[in-house]
């Protein structure tokens, strides 16, 4: 239990450091999937009234599918 707990508390950490990053070299790298990630960022931030410009929701959907990738690496991991 506590490696689990601990393996998310660092999934934040360094998904969070690391999102800012990784956005600015996929901007000029991978352009259409930026366009993508603004999009649904776009499309989030209006459906739900969240008080977050696009380009810091941005941050917060790459951290968050950094930290779902993570997640199953974690648990494919855990089970061998």
């Amino acid at each position: 239990m506590v490696r689990h707990a601990t393996s998310h508390g660092f999934s934040v950490l360094m998904c969070t450091i690391i999102s800012p990053f990784l956005i600015d070299v996929i901007r000029p790298a991978l352009p259409r999937l930026m366009n993508y990630i603004e999009k649904i960022s776009g499309f989030l931030v209006a459906i739900f009234s969240l008080p977050f410009s696009v380009q810091e929701f941005n941050v917060v959907l790459v951290a968050s599918i950094l930290a779902m990738i993570w997640g199953v690496f974690f648990k494919l991991q855990s089970k061998s």
